[in-house]
């Protein structure tokens, strides 16, 4: 009889007999529960491309840490490593041109391998620190396409999913759990792949020696992938230096869409990257990009950016700002949205104001604020203190505060009002010259984002998916409509139509007057901040990373730009001719492409100026 092993307190262990009851229930359980056959994977010694001479040269070191995450994983049989190298060294010849996928298909025939995986590494240091990239490549056996990639840098820590070490110990962490997560979804056929553009990263020429053109070359593609979706080819072997017509030809050759150039110079004790993509059907220059380091460490910061720039929207950058959001009390977004007064740009973590046209800091030092969150624009001497609503005199006295039974959350500046909605679903209007209690509505869930005034009416989003509009001259509910869940922005509107977000990813346009819908559309992911209404424009800052501009009038997207990580601000759109009204501030090279700019924060320590268009 089928048994199962019973310990005894001594240590030893007996044979149990089953109950022909179990026996029968588990007698189905292979069926259902097979365990599929995992993907025998080859991991090839990673190639350093950092060194000088332009050989092959492996790294035994950085592929066998990353053969150490991936060992104990049940989807994954990775080949022994002498079988590996016996491979390699057998078909050496078709190393001159690694990356092709005629090679790819070579070693896994070779091996038997399901997918190859192999990396680049590229070692830089500093006098105290140690900069390592690994730049990886999960290329399918059978057919010898990329199905999955990764960059890392091993110094820059980030949120793990357990206590790690050292800073390398995370980087080989998430590299395992990165390989591991794509070779299921190429199991799985969801590798997300289909529809994007195939282009080509040549490696850059240099000026000074070979330090930094093949490394750069490899991460700019990798970021091309992550931000703007691209499928890179790999470039042939041998093209290092070669003309530009000639690299063209080849990408025309390898059937891309566009081919990356670029040049690496020494400028002024900073390395500048400087990259052209070149359309290959006519050989023409379709956009130039440029960006710069001085530091080891910026790397892959510099080819991020770059990468970003040519992501379809990227050109809308006017400029970016790095922000200390460790010297602000409130931290990061929500509660740092840009603010502009009297031409200057207020931005959180940065200590001056900025000219909001350049992004440089201005020479006026900024007047020091008091600790507490700002107010969202509820107008000058209204803050939230606590659980408390407080009027600040200009002699920092407090003439009124309202108490509230949740931390409130106030709304733009409302003529004499000032309306402030609580999380637990309270939404009130105060006296703004007193803090009265004009009146107070309380709706059936929680809030999570203040309401919005717009043409006598107000707009509130309750977490159970209620929208409501209410009379902003007693409260009353005008209207309500029934959503999908809570909104994480605050709502938009003007006298014909109000907006409403909701947490996966919805937009619905309703009517002011009745609250009828009048369109509905789906972005990528949630909709954060706030939901900004410009002329004919909406524009939803989303936690995908990306601001999204729709048609207001029928919710089709017009253009997004990536941001490279999520965005917690309200976008603050102003019009171009406001920020030139002096006569006197020259007009910006851009002035005659763009009508109005669009400024946001984003997690990540990045405050941006967008250009938008009507």
């Amino acid at each position: 009889m089928t048994s199962l092993p019973e310990r005894h307190p001594g240590g030893t262990f007996r044979r149990r007999a089953l109950p022909p009851a179990v026996l029968l229930c588990l007698s189905g359980l292979p069926a259902l529960c097979a365990e599929k056959v995992p993907a025998s994977v080859a991991l090839l010694p990673l190639i350093e491309t950092s060194h000088t001479g332009g050989r092959l040269k492996w790294s035994e070191a950085a592929a066998e840490k990353i053969r150490a995450q991936l060992d104990y994983r049940p989807e994954v049989r990775l080949i022994e490593h002498r079988v590996v190298l016996d491979a390699l060294t057998k078909l050496r010849a078709v190393l001159q041109d690694l990356e092709s996928a005629e090679s790819v298909k070579a070693i896994a025939r070779e091996l038997k391998a399901d997918y190859i995986v192999m990396g680049f590494v590229a070692a830089y240091s500093t006098a105290l620190v140690p900069y390592t990239y690994l730049d990886i490549r999960i290329r399918d056996g059978a057919t010898g396409s990329l199905v999955g990639w990764a960059c890392e840098r091993s110094d820059r820590v980030r949120v793990a999913s357990m206590t790690i070490s050292s800073p390398s110990m995370e980087q080989e962490e998430r590299l395992g759990s990165y390989i591991a997560e794509r070779l299921r979804r190429a199991l799985a056929g969801t590798a997300d792949l289909a529809g994007r553009e195939p282009v080509v990263v040549f490696p850059f020429a240099e000026t000074t020696g070979d330090r930094y053109g093949a490394a750069a070359a490899r991460m700019l593609a990798t970021d091309l992938m992550d931000f703007a979706r691209c499928l890179v080819i790999p470039p042939p072997a041998g093209v290092a230096g070669r003309d530009g017509k000639d690299l063209v030809e080849r990408a025309k050759d390898l059937s891309a869409k566009y081919a990356f150039l670029g040049k690496v110079t020494a400028e002024e004790g900073r390395t500048q990257l400087r990259v052209s993509k070149i359309a290959v059907a006519d050989g023409k220059c379709v956009q130039e990009s440029s960006e710069g380091f001085s530091d080891d460490a910026d790397i892959r910061v510099a080819t991020s950016n770059l990468a970003q720039r040519f992501a379809p929207g990227g050109e809308r950058i006017l400029w970016r700002l790095a922000v200390d959001w460790a010297a602000t009390d409130q931290g990061p977004p929500p509660f740092s949205d840009p603010r502009l007064d009297d031409g200057r740009l207020t931005i959180d973590g940065v200590k001056a104001p900025v000219d909001p046209l350049t992004g440089r800091e201005m020479k006026e030092p900024e007047e020091p604020t008091a600790k507490r969150k700002p107010a969202r624009g509820a107008g000058p001497g209204v803050a939230v203190d606590n659980f408390s609503v407080v009027a600040r005199d200009a002699a920092g006295k407090t003439p009124w505060a309202r108490a509230f039974r949740s931390e409130p959350m106030l709304s733009d500046a409302v003529a004499d009002k000032v309306l402030a909605a609580s999380r637990n679903g309270e939404v009130c209007a105060l006296a703004r010259a007193d803090g009265k209690l004009l009146w107070r509505q309380q709706l059936g869930d929680r809030i999570a984002t203040p309401a919005f005034a717009a043409a006598g009416r107000v707009y509130a989003a309750a977490e159970d998916g209620t929208r409501v509009c209410l009379s902003l001259e007693d409260g009353s509910i005008l209207w309500s409509y029934s959503d999908k869940g809570r909104s994480l922005a605050v709502p938009a509107a003007n006298d014909k139509v109000a907006y409403f977000a909701n947490e996966a990813g919805g937009l619905v346009a309703l009517g002011a007057e009745k609250g009828e819908r009048l369109w509905d559309c789906k972005l990528p992911r949630a909709a954060r901040g706030a939901l900004r209404l410009y002329k004919t424009l909406l524009y939803a800052a989303c936690a995908d990373g990306r601001l999204y501009c729709l048609a207001a009038e029928s919710g089709r997207v017009l253009w997004n730009v990536p941001l490279r990580s999520g965005v917690l601000s309200a976008p603050l759109v102003v019009p171009l001719e406001t920020l030139l009204a002096d006569g006197e501030t020259e007009p910006p090279d851009w002035a005659n492409k763009y009508e109005h700019m669009i400024f946001v924060n984003s997690l990540d320590g990045y405050a941006y100026a967008l250009g938008g268009s009507l």
